[in-house]
């Protein structure tokens, strides 16, 4: 099932800030332009890739021992709670648009399409 700001954005009727913006508020969360987040190494380096991958997230800051992370869909209780475990780290989630978390991850994790298949792949198999 697809969600409707993805959809409107698919069709061609909303840039995907504009539709992820609007999805944001809807659910109660913070939407952030990637493309104008400067993030720390550290932060970074607190969240393997291939977890960043599996989840479709960026990291972007530790606030008050939080991670606040940048979802390219509104993520689940359960994911959240998943992450948490994996990372050791409270969560607080917001929203980006997933075109922005490809260029984010390309950027910041220096990943070209072909690793971000394979280790989307390994992430399946193990």
């Amino acid at each position: 099932r697809l969600p409707l700001h993805r959809a409107v954005v698919d069709l061609g009727f909303a840039e995907e800030a504009a539709a992820y913006r609007v999805a944001a508020e809807a659910h109660g969360l913070e939407f952030f332009e990637l493309e104008k987040r400067e993030v720390d190494r550290a932060v970074l380096e607190r969240v393997p890739a291939h977890l960043a991958l599996e989840h479709r997230f960026a990291p972007l800051a530790l606030e008050d021992g939080q991670l606040v992370a940048a979802f390219a869909e509104p993520p689940t209780l359960a994911e959240l709670g998943r992450l948490r475990l994996l990372l050791g780290l409270r969560l607080r989630a917001s929203l980006c648009g997933p075109e922005a978390l490809r260029d984010f991850v390309r950027r910041h994790y220096g990943l070209g399409a072909d690793t971000i298949q394979r280790l989307r792949a390994d992430a399946s198999n193990g």
